[in-house]
């Protein structure tokens, strides 16, 4: 059952559980470039007003008075109007930016020892100004793989791995039909290594025969980058299909049945994903 969880929670947490749709950054657009412009103006008067003003204080007797004047303007400039640096300033984000949320159960197949591999889990993301998401992501593989290329003394010993962390996504044009988004996921997994049963299936297992069966486990760092093509079916969902690679790092069984490390869980994945939510 211990797997079945897993799964299950890894699909429930896809769950959308925080979405707002602000959908206001490109209404606001031509209303922060006029504001914008204004400002700008207003900073030019200002300075030309403190030169203008320093030209004339030079008549002025009181070294003192001249001084307090000049301050006077400079403090007036800088607490009501913005710099000319700051406003003509580049930045990432700019104007009202939009927040939107997703999740969804995502599909991925691998291939280990000539064999294809099922994992399933899902990804559950906070999106900014339509483009910029942040979130968390996790898979386990639910097929039975035994380890035949790597075992030394017992071809009947089967693994059992999955991984889960930190998702990082950059969605370029996302309001066209077809759009792209580049994906990387930064984490840790863990495998285990279990005696098969003849009676074993992914969807029927007890904890305490798995405690029985159970070999050795160890925990390994994660990073996956990839790229995903994305379809807008509607306004709040979409689907696609994408491609990553995952270089795994730290696989070390302690014991002497098997040959098993890194290379044999780092590899290329194919993915479906479903995405529900405010883009």
């Amino acid at each position: 059952m211990s797997r079945i969880i897993m799964i299950i929670a890894i699909l429930a947490f896809a769950v959308v559980a925080f979405a707002q749709d602000n959908d206001v950054a490109e209404e606001t657009k031509n209303e922060t470039t006029i504001e914008k412009d204004v400002n700008i103006i207003a900073a030019d008067e200002a300075e030309a007003e403190l030169d203008e003003a320093t030209v004339e204080d030079i008549s002025v007797d009181d070294e003192r008075e001249r001084e307090l004047v000049r301050k006077q303007l400079e403090m007036k400039r800088e607490t009501k109007i913005p710099s000319r640096y700051v406003l003509n300033q580049e930045t990432l984000l700019s104007g009202k930016i939009a927040h939107g949320g997703f999740g969804g159960p995502v599909v991925k197949g691998t291939y280990m020892d000539d064999e294809y591999e099922l994992l399933v889990g899902g990804r559950l993301g906070y999106i900014i100004d339509h483009k910029f998401c942040i979130g968390l992501a996790g898979y386990g593989m639910v097929t039975n793989h035994l380890v035949r290329e790597h075992a030394i003394r017992d071809s009947s010993i089967q693994i059992y791995w999955g991984y889960g962390g930190l998702d990082l996504e950059y969605r370029i044009n996302p309001k066209d039909l077809v759009n792209f988004s580049v994906t990387t996921l930064i984490g840790a997994g863990g495998a285990s290594l279990q005696y098969r049963d003849d009676d074993d299936d992914w969807d029927n297992d007890d904890d305490e025969d798995d405690d029985d069966r159970k070999i050795d486990s160890d925990s390994f760092f994660v990073l996956e980058p990839g790229v995903n093509v994305m379809v807008n079916v509607a306004r709040y969902f979409k689907c696609g299909v994408g491609a990553s690679y995952r270089y795994v790092n730290g696989v070390d069984f302690d014991t002497k049945l098997v040959d098993f490390d890194d290379s044999d869980l780092s590899g290329f994945s194919v993915m479906l994903n479903f995405e529900g939510g405010f883009f």
